[in-house]
């Protein structure tokens, strides 16, 4: 029997797959150059399709998927601190590293994806779930 508890929390995963799948194809597009090498835009756009799979396994009830999706999620902070450090440690608008509004617009939407799967973990309890479960004790 499915909860309300148990509707949110998939609820929340579903926010994140998408808000991460928007974030990933928007960071692509973003910092993929038209004359670049195709192993960039292949390390660019790498982020899309593996959010894709693993949520589209996620919807079909993977366990494994889960896994896969929290690894990505901390890797994927743990890139984007890089990325900001890096471009806040040079003045050069054309090295690596986030600099201007439109390279911090993709990083916040994907680390609101990121923190919004992470929080998706914390075991939430709704207000009528513990109402039911106090009232089947009396």
């Amino acid at each position: 029997m499915t909860t309300n508890t148990e509707n949110a929390i998939s609820l929340r995963k579903l926010a994140a797959i998408i808000i991460l799948a928007s974030g990933g194809g928007w960071l692509a597009g973003n910092f993929i150059m038209g004359d670049e090498p195709l192993w960039n835009m292949l390390l660019h756009g790498i982020s899309l399709p593996i959010v894709l799979i693993l949520g589209l396994a996620i919807l079909q009830g993977h366990k494994w998927a889960n896994i896969g999706m929290n690894i990505y999620a901390v890797l994927s902070i743990m890139g984007l601190i890089v990325m900001i450090i890096i471009g806040a440690s040079t003045s050069n608008p054309a090295a690596v590293g986030v600099k201007s509004t439109p390279d911090w617009l993709p990083v916040i939407v994907t680390l609101v994806g990121c923190l919004t799967w992470l929080t998706s973990l914390i075991p939430v309890r709704s207000r009528n779930a513990r109402i039911s479960t106090a009232n089947n004790k009396y």
